[in-house]
């Protein structure tokens, strides 16, 4: 809908922000019809810590 338009809004220039594999074949689908941010994949994290580690700093890393 933001891509195409509808009777009650128009099409958008440009499509940003995060999401799952459908998202990104999505973006892949509108590839030049409207800018797109990027493609992007799964995402996978790890954190190695030990008893150490400041814990509200790893779950910021997390988070991010």
């Amino acid at each position: 809908m933001m891509a195409h338009g509808t009777k009650h809004c128009d099409p958008v220039d440009f499509i940003c922000g995060p999401g799952n594999q459908f998202v990104a074949e999505a973006k892949l689908q509108l590839f030049g019809k409207v800018g797109i941010d990027l493609f992007a994949g799964p995402t996978e994290t790890l954190v190695m810590c030990d008893d150490s580690c400041d814990v509200e700093m790893l779950a910021c890393d997390l988070l991010g």
